[in-house]
């Protein structure tokens, strides 16, 4: 969720249109890695909502830096 939504916003701002191909290539693979594993059952894992929530963390955590650098 969290980096499909970073991809989404980046579109809205790109001019580009090689630039932009590529990022909305980048924002589909990310869609299609969340969505297999959702299919291959992620949600029955134990601790699935802390390792969710870890990795949302994290992902905003590495946006927030990145927009610094």
């Amino acid at each position: 969720e969290v980096i499909d939504e970073h991809y989404q916003s980046q579109l809205d701002h790109i001019a580009d249109p090689a630039l932009r191909q590529t990022v909305e290539r980048f924002r589909q693979e990310e869609v299609e890695h969340r969505d297999i594993g959702l299919h291959n059952g992620a949600e029955d894992m134990k601790g699935y909502e802390l390792f969710k929530g870890l990795v949302k963390t994290i992902s905003k955590t590495a946006i927030f830096l990145a927009k610094r650098i």
